[in-house]
């Protein structure tokens, strides 16, 4: 075997897998962990998605703005702090509303939250090469439908003269991500996870032996 085909079929797939591994790791842990400030508006969309839980979340909400003034005129120093941390919430309400902007009626919660949690399995699975070709390919199918509900649907990409989408910055990087993420992921379903994985030691290589032409007689 050559160098180039080596680096094709060995190399190429560990790179693959770094990249796509770690994206979708970081961002799964992201929106699992991470606190972000949400406008009021949002707010209002959050809780109405909420299930049985939000009639309590609601109340609570109120009662903290009611007592608001009153707590925060004794210290000068509580209200910046206070109103910095009421509209925290975890990053995931940011996957919900993405899937109610792309047309998703109902189950955004529990939806975004399976989302996240499956970007951080495959996330670290795929970096340490374990069943890469299932997780490869489920990645692929997750890019390719978060490309046609953003930036085909959503985005309206398709709608605009290819020539013009470098003038809208944020959905062209948003769209050619997706683009290289889809064609990473199935590449590593049809290649499989190259050196340095744990497919290599649970499974075994496979090991093909070349047909050799019998032996000419003396």
């Amino acid at each position: 075997m050559s160098f180039s085909q080596s680096a094709g079929s060995s190399f190429l797939p560990l790179l693959s897998r770094i990249v796509l591994g770690t994206a979708f790791l970081f961002a799964g842990w992201y929106h699992c962990f991470a606190q972000v400030d949400f406008s009021d508006a949002e707010l209002t969309r959050i809780d109405a998605m909420k299930s049985s839980a939000s009639a309590p979340v609601q109340v609570n909400q109120v009662a903290w703005e009611e007592g608001t003034d009153a707590d925060l005129s004794d210290d000068p120093e509580t209200p910046r702090a206070a109103a910095a941390s009421s509209n925290a919430r975890p990053a995931v309400y940011r996957i919900a509303m993405d899937l109610s902007d792309w047309g998703v009626k109902s189950g955004l919660v529990p939806l975004a939250w399976g989302i996240v949690v499956f970007q951080m399995i495959a996330g670290a699975l795929v970096l340490l090469g374990l069943f890469t070709r299932l997780w490869g390919f489920l990645l692929a199918c997750l890019l390719g439908a978060t490309f046609a509900f953003s930036s085909v649907r959503a985005n309206e990409m398709f709608s605009m003269n290819p020539f013009d989408w470098r003038g809208e910055p944020a959905q062209f990087h948003e769209m050619y991500f997706q683009l290289a993420g889809f064609v990473l992921a199935f590449g590593l379903a049809l290649t499989g996870s190259g050196v340095l994985a744990l497919d290599k030691l649970v499974f075994g290589e496979r090991v093909k032996v070349a047909a050799q032409p019998p032996a000419s007689g003396s």
